[in-house]
């Protein structure tokens, strides 16, 4: 057993231009096209999610899915959460967590990490000033895709009803839940990657009856900011939660209003007062490199061992190599999905109740171990499908 894990393989890269926006390279566009092909048969199909193919090896990333998605890039934001007594630095706290959980799609590329398999998990911890914030993924998050013909539109799945954060320190017991706007992944036909959203989304904590609503706003045009968004803080009665549009707030609830560009630096101002405050400046930032157990201590289904072979197969460009382990990994998970059926057998989550509340998983009790595990240094696991333990021969 290893008392320390490994920092992630990934390192950050240089800000980009545009949010994700990927270099116009001869290998990039090449390989745009190539998707972009591809994508072409599934014009008119509502929901790529819901669609079985596989993708050639050399249009992926070599990064399973489960480490890649994740709300932690800046773990500091997390941790802080619960810090202050007062309800409206809270909420302030929030949206600085909210503004920092996805800085790889600004200071990164877009990217199609590997699909998730049923069983396959990932842990892994984040090391910040005051504490080890754990994480431990089992399942995905569950997203519609869309192909529009020169663009995917991405969007929250009917069973994501976006994050829930529980605040609970002695004196705070809240709950806050942070729904997901849609998101545009563009630029296939000028061989460059972009990201940019259009949409609103919503920031509820029903015991302070303190609502947000965020506007990302799409501005391409000469002379206006881009990537820019507003929003309102504001009360509201959890028991008529009606207003979805900024304009339609009160101004006897408004708390404080929100504006910037979400790539860059948000800003918030109190009613009566022209002085801006900031929220968060987003430039400085970058994804936080994640410490994962050493493979000795990971079991033959953690994201990383699992997709090993696969991973290693792309960086050595043999992608024919790489695309057939794939396939291997996706036939099999297949078969066992079939066998299930058969036999009529039910998937049962590992380390998660799912049902209890819909689209809120709930932790079990083998799911704390491990996070108190990592948080200890102890990296070693029990593998329940053969009864022996990672980092055993």
């Amino acid at each position: 057993m290893s008392a320390t894990g490994s920092p992630s393989n990934s390192t950050p890269a240089s800000r980009p231009t545009t949010p994700g926006s990927l270099p116009q390279d001869t290998e990039t566009r090449g390989k745009l096209v190539t998707l972009l092909g591809i994508l072409r048969n599934f014009l008119g199909v509502a929901d790529l999610a819901n669609v079985r193919f596989s993708l050639p090896a050399q249009l992926m990333e070599p990064i399973p899915n489960l480490e890649y998605w994740n709300y932690l890039d800046y773990p500091d934001a997390f941790v802080h959460l619960g810090d202050s007594d007062d309800e409206f630095e809270r909420c302030l706290a929030v949206l600085k967590f909210w503004f920092t959980k996805d800085l790889k799609f600004i200071k990164g590329k877009p990217c199609k990490p590997y699909n998730s398999t049923l069983g396959e998990f990932f842990r892994c911890h984040w090391d910040v000033e005051r504490t080890s914030t754990e994480s431990a993924n089992e399942k995905p998050i569950r997203i519609s895709a869309k192909f529009t013909g020169t663009s995917i539109k991405v969007s929250p799945g009917n069973h994501n009803l976006g994050i829930f954060i529980n605040i609970h320190n002695g004196k705070v017991d809240e709950t806050w839940n942070l729904t997901h706007p849609a998101a545009h992944l563009g630029g296939f036909l000028t061989g460059a990657l972009s990201i940019t959203v259009q949409d609103k989304c919503y920031i509820t904590c029903p015991s302070l009856k303190l609502k947000v609503i965020l506007h990302y706003l799409d501005e391409p045009w000469l002379g206006r900011s881009k990537y820019r968004v507003e929003g309102v803080i504001f009360k509201y009665d959890p028991a008529n939660d009606t207003i979805v549009h900024i304009r339609d707030v009160p101004e006897k609830d408004i708390k404080a209003k929100i504006d910037g560009s979400w790539v860059s630096e948000i800003y918030y101002k109190t009613p009566g007062s022209k002085e801006k405050n900031l929220i968060v400046d987003v430039k400085p930032l970058f994804p936080a490199a994640k410490f994962i157990p050493p493979e000795e201590d990971q079991l033959v289904n953690e994201s990383r061992k699992m997709w090993q072979k696969v991973t290693d197969a792309i960086l050595s460009k043999a992608y024919n190599q790489a695309t057939e382990l794939k396939k291997e990994i996706e036939e099999q998970k297949r078969n066992e999905a079939a066998e299930r059926k058969e036999n009529d057998i039910a998937w049962v989550p590992e380390y998660f109740i799912v049902g209890d509340e819909p689209g809120i998983p709930t932790l079990k009790p083998e799911g704390r171990t491990i996070l108190d595990g990592m948080n200890k240094g102890d990296y070693c696991l029990l593998d329940p499908s053969i009864g022996t333990s990672s980092g055993t021969s």
